[in-house]
């Protein structure tokens, strides 16, 4: 009885953990798509940025209609030119909370329903 508890707890963990993964999924592809959409519009407020290519002194830069956001890892961004949706793609599976992954969906994700 013991174990098929056990077991009934173990299966009940790995299937709230793979909802979580693919929910996490769906979003990382999203921020994603809307980074590559504006790369091919060549509306991207990263790639279009014609501000100084040198990193800013301040820890936060202020990005007209997203706000205020990480400096260093939206230097990164800008830096990685072609390749930033790809890096997005891959700070946000690596830390969806992290700086990076942070700041990317600050750029990209959907606006939030009002409530």
């Amino acid at each position: 009885m013991l174990v098929g508890a056990i077991t009934v707890l173990a299966l009940t963990s790995c299937s709230r953990g793979t909802t979580e993964t693919a929910g996490l999924g769906t979003q990382i592809e999203q921020v994603y798509s809307a980074c590559t959409d504006e790369m091919l519009r060549s509306t991207c407020k990263v790639a279009n940025d014609t501000s100084s290519a040198a990193a800013p002194a301040a820890a936060s830069v202020f990005v007209a209609g997203v706000g205020q956001i990480d400096a260093a890892s939206y230097q990164s961004l800008r830096a990685a030119g072609d390749a930033m949706c790809g890096q997005v793609r891959s700070a946000c599976t690596a830390a969806w909370s992290g700086a990076a992954c942070r700041t990317a969906r600050s750029l990209w994700s959907p606006p939030a329903a009002p409530k």
